[in-house]
């Protein structure tokens, strides 16, 4: 189905007005099947006068036969606006009834059953039963015809408008028209309902309804909007393709491809912008079709490439109409120069997609094929690299010349290259092993270090430009200034990637034979960020500012807010982990950022919603049902947000200055008068002035931020004081401990912030001392740990940055945490009830373990001995009278010479029996219940037995505060019937609203899905909407986490939660590439269909299909608990849902989550199978 479209109708040569039509026209798509049906009732029943009842009641009687009431029926018809929502008449019940009754009807009057090339007698049969006339529109080759009822004495007939189209293998569709009167109508309620839910101010709107008003045809909105300067709209227009599209289905064009009545498109207009980038977003638009199909030029296919032909000619027609801008006061010699590097792009990108259609054309192995798909994006890249000349041997000012005058086609250029790059480098890591060490890493990095140093040194690629352009000038972009915004950084990196591509391409031609992939290694996929500490740092500090933002951002009405709130708290749990994390990782320091306790708790509250135990997805479920609770969670999430930003300030600064000292060193480029070398000291001088203006607001989180850390590292010391490691390993373990604290100390004093600089000098001299493995190593470490206390106590704090200090609090977070737990217990709390256990019952602890230790390695006790030992055992005296004969027994035994009792791999193996005897009475003493298992059972939230309690209760005189807290604990730790299958429901049920439901287009395509073609159109716009919108895309993430976690030992499922994974850290990558670029973040989230993202979504499609069967299986189960063998088989219902179990082929799959003892549903699966 395509947006509605005007017909201009005046070419035909027939009597519109006599026959009640109009010869303009909008045309309006049905679904294919029942084409004609509906084609005719929504023209028929929305055209009505609905001031006069009656006309409305007869008009509906002719198509129902009086089954349905019209005051039910006229509201349904008054809310359809095709121009709002194409899709969403064809779901409403009351339609799809009036079209089934109308079917029925036509049904009946046939005499003969129906055939498909009688459509003109169908029309008349339908003319007459309805009182109509029908003209018949055949736009394929412009005929016409009428259709009058036999009885026209009527003088109020209607009149409705078919459309003949061709379609696919040469069959016809069928569309209707309304007129431009009603149809003005509708479009004008359909932007208002746009606008209300687009983000812009009263003054744009107002201004957006006055341009977009009148009823005549505009040939484009777009157009129209940038030859009145609201480029500020336009930019909110393509901010997303859906964007844009809601206003093309409402009838204003946004297609940058159409040209006005000057033969210009809007691509030509948008040269007149001041902000260049619009109109490479434009160009993005356009050239992936609109978005009108799955297929982009990065996945591209024959009508992607006639595209970018046809685009060819437009903005040779540009060029051509524009008459070289001679009517354009100023920048005419500029356009002229982008609109011809917009020529050269489209080539460039002509010349990659047909590329890469040819070889997938060819009929070669897969490797071989991905192999030269790689080699013609690189090669094609170079070929177009520059323009003009742009090498290492050109002097420095014509180099900077040409990055300028061409930087918005280089910048361009990059980003569409970059990211087919990555579209397909995976897939080549996939097939074919690298012919050298780190030869894919070494390139990945490279296009991932450029694309950074162009974000942060080039106002032209970032989003927020616009906003400046007064305030910015030429030469902030040129050599002469110290400011960040400087070019040479990324154009001295985009030669060193063109240096690196030049080295792929040649090491990877002459690597003949390559070693076929069977397993990609983890190493492989994360590589290109190890050698990189800042990089994968900026990676995590982006990925934990994107989910916070989002959960901040989330709607507090809003059906996602509980799934997206869980999720930015398992990133903040994960994000602050530094278990076996290199110590310059800056986890360490966004750790400090918050109280320890707090840290405790984001990292528990992170596993429990990682690691969900069955009896914890109910407890969930009710939670989530409560949106002000989320609300409150949120309110703590923005306190915990202000304390991280400290550290995003410090992870910038020390990006910027890790590309400043890469893009200079080993520089190749001709400097005689060492300008470059002054321009990096002049550059980090700037660098260092304006952190230290931010510094001064942020100062006291600075202190914070010390304060922790200090005293986390003092923590560390003191638990690795005792080590028996060697001088090297202990030495090495101190090293690490202090590089985050001694990090942040010079941080602070190259910001000029330590005031007293010997102090910081002494430090200096005992880290190195330090790094020399000496003997006196505790001493040099106490001596710095005073050294770094005297330095912090000496930073003064201000009573103002006393009042602005952040007051966090996480008192929802933990009890959400005590909720999902059923009761929830800190460490503090266990410690202080196990020293509640008196001395006299840790003793006879302790004597068990010894026992169970000297019974393991098989050591043999004498009878008093072992009768002493049995009897210290939390048994009852029955229990341990059976032990003790057990054990006599076996002594007896061993004393005849029968049996040797050893457990010792040296000693005489045993004989079968008699070592399964041991073995028994071995397990009955190490399964003895003890004080502090069952104590650690209740904290585990494990089911405890009646004897148990008994025991500990007997054993231990609790306090009642501790009784209290058992208690809670308990509550809901009683065995629970397992029922995986049940919250595996509730997870696809809301999977299925979020994705499917919350959009109509999807809805239809989901409830009408037949076709291969159909499913991977609806993963495509599944996967845009994950790219694009980011409190859909951690929904979607927080809802398959549960999921994977229920289905973790279920085949398929299993291998893919570790895809998914791999899956999240991509799209984090995708995430930094993309974000402030606004080409980046448009073409950004179209990836190949052979991706991960794409694999989710159709394992997540997987899931909905199977969601009755799933149902089924767990409602026979639930019976079959209920029935005999015998009577389970005789039983319909049972048969029906058996019925409805078989439809999925993978219901074998979801069987094991049943129960954990196949025995159980042998009878079941008997009875399936």
């Amino acid at each position: 189905m395509i947006s509605p479209r005007p017909q201009d109708l005046t070419s035909y040569e027939f009597d519109f007005e006599t026959y009640g039509f109009s010869p303009h026209q909008w045309e309006i798509c049905v679904p294919f099947k029942d084409c004609v049906v509906w084609s005719i009732v929504l023209p028929y029943l929305r055209s009505a006068d609905f001031k006069n009842d009656r006309e409305f009641g007869e008009r509906l009687k002719r198509l129902t036969r009086n089954e349905l009431k019209p005051s039910t029926v006229k509201k349904v018809v008054l809310n359809f606006n095709p121009f709002l929502n194409m899709y969403a008449c064809f779901f409403h019940e009351t339609l799809k009834k009036i079209v089934q009754f109308f079917k029925n009807i036509l049904d009946s009057e046939r005499s003969t059953p129906k055939k498909r090339k009688q459509i003109d007698k169908e029309l008349s049969k339908i003319s007459s039963l309805l009182k109509c006339n029908i003209l018949l529109i055949n736009l394929y080759d412009n005929c016409h015809k009428l259709f009058k009822p036999e009885d026209d004495s009527s003088t109020a007939v209607a009149a409705i408008t078919l459309f003949r189209n061709n379609f696919s293998k040469g069959n016809k569709i069928f569309s209707f028209g309304l007129t431009a009167d009603l149809s003005w109508k509708l479009r004008e309620s359909a932007l208002n309902n746009i606008l209300r839910n687009f983000e812009i101010n009263k003054k744009t709107k107002k201004e957006i309804q006055n341009l977009a008003g009148g009823k005549e045809k505009k040939t484009s909105f777009v157009i129209t909007l940038l030859k009145n300067n609201f480029t500020h709209i336009v930019f909110k227009l393509y901010e997303s393709p859906y964007i844009a599209a809601k206003f093309a289905n409402a009838g204003f064009a946004t297609d940058p491809r159409i040209v006005d009545e000057d033969g210009l498109s809007a691509l030509c207009y948008a040269l007149r912008c001041s902000n260049r980038n619009l109109l490479y977003i434009l160009y993005n638009y356009a050239a992936n079709s609109c978005h009108d199909s799955e297929n982009t030029f990065r996945d591209p296919n024959p009508c992607i490439i006639s595209n970018l032909l046809n685009l060819e000619k437009i903005i040779e027609g540009d060029i051509l109409n524009s008459k070289n801008f001679e009517n354009t006061s100023d920048g005419a010699e500029q356009a002229r120069l982008n609109l011809e590097d917009l020529r050269k792009f489209n080539t460039c990108l002509s010349k990659i997609s047909k590329g890469i259609l040819d070889i997938r054309k060819e009929v070669k192995q897969e490797d071989s094929k991905q192999k030269r798909i790689i080699l013609h994006i690189l090669e094609v890249f170079d070929e177009f690299f520059s323009i003009d000349r742009l090498e290492n041997d050109v002097p420095i000012p014509d180099l900077i010349e040409n990055y300028t005058k061409h930087k918005m086609y280089y910048d361009n250029l990059d980003f569409a290259v970059t990211l087919l790059f990555f579209d397909n480098i995976f897939l080549l890591k996939g097939k074919l092993v690298s012919p050298q060490p780190l030869l894919y890493s070494e390139l990945e990095s490279s296009f991932l270090l450029s694309t950074l140093a162009n974000k942060y040194f080039t106002t032209d690629a970032k989003l927020v430009a616009h906003k400046y352009e007064q305030m910015m000038k030429i030469h902030d972009l040129s050599l002469e200034t110290y400011s960040t915004n400087l070019l040479i950084i990324p154009l001295l990196e985009r030669l060193k990637m063109r240096e690196s591509i030049r080295n792929f391409c040649k090491i990877l031609k002459g690597s003949s034979n390559m070693d076929i992939v069977t397993c990609i290694p983890e190493e492989e996929i994360h590589q290109m960020l190890y050698n990189s500490p800042e990089i994968k740092d900026e990676i995590l500090i982006f990925r934990l500012h994107h989910y916070l933002s989002t959960a901040l951002k989330t709607k507090s009405k809003s059906p996602r807010l509980s799934f997206v709130v869980e999720r930015a708290l398992q990133v903040i749990g994960e994000s602050i982990k530094i278990e076996q994390e290199n110590p310059v990782s800056f986890r360490h320091l966004l750790r400090s950022c918050l109280p320890k306790k707090m840290v405790n708790l984001l990292k528990q509250i992170r596993d429990v919603l990682s690691h969900l135990k069955n009896y914890q997805f109910s407890l969930k479920f009710t939670i989530e049902e409560d949106n002000t609770f989320f609300t409150l969670i949120q309110s703590e999430l923005r306190g915990i947000s202000k304390a991280f930003e400290i550290v995003y300030d410090i992870q910038r600064i020390r990006l910027i200055d890790f590309l400043i000292n890469r893009g200079f060193a080993n520089l190749k480029i001709p400097d005689n008068t060492h300008s470059l070398k002054t321009q990096q000291k002049d550059i980090k001088k700037e660098l260092q002035r304006r952190i230290s203006l931010s510094f001064e607001k942020k100062c006291y989180r600075y202190r914070t931020l010390w304060r922790n850390l200090f005293d986390a590292t003092q923590e560390h010391i003191n638990a690795i004081k005792n080590s028996s490691d060697s001088l090297e390993s202990v030495t090495k373990n101190v090293n690490d401990i202090f590089h985050p604290l001694i990090y942040l100390a010079t941080f602070l004093h190259n910001m000029g912030k330590i005031r007293k600089t010997n102090l910081f000098d002494d430090i200096l001299r005992q880290v190195e001392k330090l790094h020399l493995c000496s003997s006196d190593i505790w001493e040099t470490t106490e001596h710095l740990i005073g050294l770094f206390m005297d330095l912090l106590n000496s930073t003064d704090i201000s009573v103002e940055e006393q009042a602005e200090e952040l007051d966090i609090s996480a008192m929802n977070i933990e009890i959400f945490l005590k909720q999902l737990m059923g009761g929830y217990i800190s460490e503090e709390e266990k410690i202080e009830i196990l020293g509640e256990i008196p001395i006299s019952i840790n003793n006879r602890i302790k004597t068990n373990e010894t026992l169970v230790s000297n019974l393991k390695a098989g050591n043999i006790l004498d009878l008093e001995q072992i009768n002493k030992e049995i009897d210290n055992l939390f048994l009852n005296e029955h229990q341990k009278r059976n032990i003790k004969k057990s054990y006599q027994k076996h002594l007896k035994k061993s004393n005849e010479g029968f049996l040797e009792l050893s457990l010792d791999s040296n000693s005489e193996p045993l004989d079968a029996a008699g070592l399964k005897s041991w073995k028994k009475i071995v397990d009955i003493i190490t399964e003895t219940p003890t004080p502090d298992k069952i104590l650690n059972l209740i904290f585990e939230k494990k089911y405890v037995s009646e004897s148990k309690l008994q025991l500990l209760y007997k054993e231990i005189k609790f306090s009642d505060k501790t009784k209290v807290k058992l208690s809670e604990l308990m509550k809901n730790s009683k065995k629970l019937e397992d029922d995986n299958i049940g919250n595996l429901l509730n997870r696809i049920s809301k999977l299925k609203k979020i994705a499917i439901d919350d959009r109509s287009d999807v809805q239809f395509l989901w409830e009408k899905a037949k076709s291969p073609q159909t499913i991977n159109y609806i993963v495509y716009k599944i996967v845009q909407r994950y790219f694009r919108e980011s409190t859909f895309q951690a929904s979607l993430e927080m809802l398959w986490f549960d999921c994977v976690t229920i289905l973790e030992e279920v085949g398929d499922f299993k291998d893919f939660g570790v895809k998914t994974s791999y899956l999240f850290n991509g799209i984090d990558v995708r995430n930094v590439l993309a974000h402030g670029d606004p080409l980046l973040e448009s073409i950004g989230g179209i990836l190949d269909p052979r991706d991960f993202p794409s694999e989710l979504v159709k394992k997540m499609l997987h899931l909905l299909e199977d969601y009755e069967s799933i149902k089924a299986l767990h409602d026979i189960w639930k019976k079959m608990k209920l029935l005999h063998a015998h009577d389970f088989s005789k039983n319909d219902d049972c048969k029906t849902l058996r019925e409805s179990i078989i439809r999925s082929r993978r219901w074998r799959k979801y069987f094991k989550l049943l129960t954990k003892n196949p025995k159980d549903s042998q009878t079941l699966e008997a009875f399936l199978s």
